[in-house]
C-alpha cells in the first residue's frame, strides 16, 4: 500500500508539470479514474482473503 501511495505522489509532481501544458488536464482526469479503479480492486481484493480466511478458521 506505501508503494502505491508514493507512486501517486510522483504521478501528481509528473501531473503538475504536464498540467502547465495542455496534457495535464486529460492526463489528471485518467490517473484518477486509474487510481480509483485500484484502489476499488485492492478494497476488493482484500474483503475476499478476509472471507477465505474466516472460512477457513471454521
Amino acid at each position: 500500500m506505501k508503494r502505491a501511495i508514493i507512486i501517486f505522489i510522483v504521478l501528481i509532481a509528473i501531473l503538475g508539470y504536464l498540467y502547465k501544458r495542455q496534457l495535464g488536464a486529460i492526463a489528471f482526469l485518467l490517473l484518477s479514474i486509474f487510481f480509483f479503479i485500484l484502489a476499488y480492486y485492492q478494497i476488493f481484493s482484500r474483503t475476499k482473503k478476509e472471507k477465505k480466511d474466516s472460512l477457513n478458521k471454521k
